[in-house]
C-alpha cells in the first residue's frame, strides 16, 4: 500500500505598505516605492492574505492557496520583475494595468486598440504583452495585457484570465487554490 503525503508549507506574509502619490497637477498613481519629492504621498497599509504552497519533488510550486481578504483574493505580484498589488479577477479576459504601471514595468504602451467594459464603465486600452508575470509563486511568460489609456484605472493590477487560464482555479469559502495545468 502506497501513502501519498501532501505537505503544505505555510508562508507568512506580513502587511505591506504602498503609496498613493498625487502629482502637482493632481494625477494619482499607486506604487510600492516612495513617491517623487514633489508629489503628495499617502502611505496605505494593506495586509496581504496568507499563502500556502505545495511543491513537487524537484521543488517547483504546483499549488498555491490564497486566502480571501475582505471580498477579494489579492496579493503582491511582479510584472517584468517590478512589484505591484494584484487583484484576482476571474471575470476579466485580460490582465489590466494603467499606463503608468506599464511604463514602470517595461510593458510596451502600444498595441491593438480595444474598448473594454469595466465596473467603472467603458474604457479604451491597448493590447500589449508582459514578458513575465509572477503571482503567488507562479510565473507565466508572454502574457497578454491591456494597458488602459483612458478612464480611472484600478490602483493595482487586475489579474485576468490571460494569466489565470494557465491554472486550474478552485474557490471554496475563503480559500482560492491555483494549480498549474
Amino acid at each position: 500500500m502506497r501513502l501519498l503525503l501532501l505537505v503544505f508549507f505555510p508562508l507568512t506574509v506580513w502587511a505591506s505598505d504602498y503609496y498613493e502619490c498625487v502629482s502637482p497637477t493632481g494625477q494619482k498613481t499607486y506604487q510600492l516605492e516612495r513617491c517623487a519629492k514633489d508629489h503628495k504621498q499617502t502611505s496605505i497599509n494593506d495586509p496581504t492574505p496568507p499563502v500556502s504552497r505545495r511543491v513537487d519533488r524537484v521543488g517547483e510550486v504546483v499549488t498555491t492557496q490564497i486566502f480571501k481578504s475582505g471580498n477579494h483574493y489579492h496579493g503582491t505580484g511582479h510584472v517584468n520583475g517590478k512589484p505591484f498589488r494584484m487583484l484576482v479577477d476571474t471575470g476579466a479576459s485580460f490582465v489590466s494595468m494603467s499606463r503608468d504601471q506599464a511604463l514602470a514595468s517595461g510593458v510596451p504602451v502600444r498595441g491593438r486598440p480595444m474598448r473594454m467594459q469595466t465596473a467603472n464603465g467603458a474604457v479604451r486600452g491597448l493590447l500589449s504583452t508582459a514578458d513575465t508575470i509572477n503571482f503567488a509563486g507562479h510565473e507565466v511568460r508572454n502574457v497578454p495585457v491591456v494597458v488602459q489609456v483612458e478612464g480611472k484605472p484600478f490602483p493595482g493590477i487586475l489579474l485576468g484570465m490571460s494569466f489565470l487560464s494557465h491554472f486550474d482555479i478552485n474557490m471554496a469559502g475563503s480559500t482560492m487554490s491555483m494549480t498549474r495545468k
